[in-house]
This record gives C-alpha cells, structure tokens and sequence, in this order.
C-alpha cells in the first residue's frame, strides 16, 4: 500500500507540474505573439515615412524612373515581417498546444467559462492569423516580387501594376494585423489571471472529509481532539 500511495502522489506532482508548465509557456508564448505584431507595425509605420522624407536613389534600381522611396523602405519592412511572421507561427504553436493540453486537464476537472473563453479566443485568433499568414503573405510577397522584377528591369508601366496590387491588399493585411494583435491581448489578459474557480479533485475532497470527521470526532472523555497542522499532515514521499 505505502508503494501505491507513493506512485500516486509522484503521478499527481508530476501531473501539476506539467499543468503548471504548460500555463507558463502558454502566457510567455502570447506575451511574445503580441510583440512580434507591435513591433513588425511599428516598425513599418516607421521607415516609409522616413524613407519618403530622405528620397533615396537606389543603385539597383537605377534603371527604374519611379519613386525608389518605396522600394528601400519595402526592402526592410519585408525582412522585419519575414522574422515576425515566423515568430508568430511558433508562439501560434506553443499556445495552441498549452492551451489544448490545458483544456483537456480542465475537461476533467469540470465545466469552466473561464477556460472555454479561452478556447474560444484562441481559436478565432489562430483563424485570422493562418489565414493572413498562408492566404494573404504569399499573395503580397509574389506581387513584391514581381515589383521589384519590374523595377529593377527599368519598366515603370509593368512595376505600377504590381506595386497597385500589392497595395491594394495592403488594407486587407492591416485589418488582419490588428484583429490578431487584439485577440492575443485578450487571450493573454485571460491566460495571465485563471480562474481560481472549479470543483475540487476527488483526492481533495476525500483528504477534506476525512479531516473534517477526525477532527469532529470526540476524544476519549468526550473533549474534541485538536487536529496537528496541515503541513505536519502531508503525505512524505
């Protein structure tokens, strides 16, 4: 029986422990997922203006008669995007995965508002970003490419055309930005404060009711007998 009761109580520690790993990685994961968005549209909202301002001539368009403001600020705010683009990817993981591992633990325990909101929230998050991350990114970065081409041949006409198409997806990925900025907040606003609530655990309830009849149950002589603390009361492993 003390080998059962052992296994049980490693089983259990290593239970909470693993809860308590995935929460950590679950909030860093969306702490990181939601700088990786501020930072990429700062930073944009940074260099095309500047660029426009300093109106540099480019050497390897310099074939191209258009505005090279453009294409010096989109070659740096293509790389910016590129690295949090795929930041973002690896947080979408990491919370999805803690987050599913969480709701599972969480199914088990009871029904919770608190944990199905978040579900809710990172799923609809996940939504946006996948389909700005695999519908609207490649889309972009071919008619970029295809700028770019144009540009760096000297063909004005042939580059406007690009340059039109990207910029008109343009709205369409901000909107997408800041709908999944907006969703990782909350979720990561729900994820930093859990819910306190929940039935207890079998385990609990039955240490809790065998406390609660020792210690109203009468000594001999009729004088209720005073439980020792419940640090002194827990089970060594």
């Amino acid at each position: 029986m003390p080998l059962i009761v052992r296994s049980r109580q490693a089983v259990q520690f290593a239970v909470k422990t693993f809860h308590a790993l995935c929460q950590a990685v679950c909030v860093v994961a969306l702490g990181v997922w939601l700088g990786a968005v501020l930072v990429a549209g700062a930073t944009a909202a940074m260099i095309f203006p500047t660029m426009r301002e300093l109106a540099p001539t480019l050497g390897t368009y310099a074939q191209y008669s258009g505005e090279h403001w453009r294409l010096a600020g989109g070659e740096i705010a293509s790389r910016v995007f590129l690295i949090a683009d795929t930041t973002q990817f690896i947080c979408a993981v990491l919370t999805a995965a803690s987050t599913g591992f969480l709701a599972i633990a969480q199914v088990r325990r009871g029904r919770s508002i608190h944990m199905a909101a978040r579900v809710l929230l990172t799923g609809l998050t996940m939504a946006v970003f996948c389909y700005a991350f695999f519908v609207v990114a490649p889309r972009m970065a071919v008619a970029l490419k295809a700028y770019r081409s144009a540009a760096a041949r000297g063909d004005a006409a042939e580059a406007e055309i690009h340059q039109a198409q990207f910029a008109a997806m343009h709205p369409t990925a901000s909107a997408l930005m800041i709908a999944t900025a907006a969703g990782v907040l909350v979720t990561l606003v729900l994820a930093a404060w859990p819910s306190r609530g929940g039935p207890p655990s079998h385990a609990s309830a039955g240490a809790a009711s065998v406390g609660t009849a020792d210690s109203a149950a009468p000594a001999q002589g009729g004088a209720p007998r005073l439980q020792p603390p419940a640090l002194l009361r827990m089970p060594k492993i």
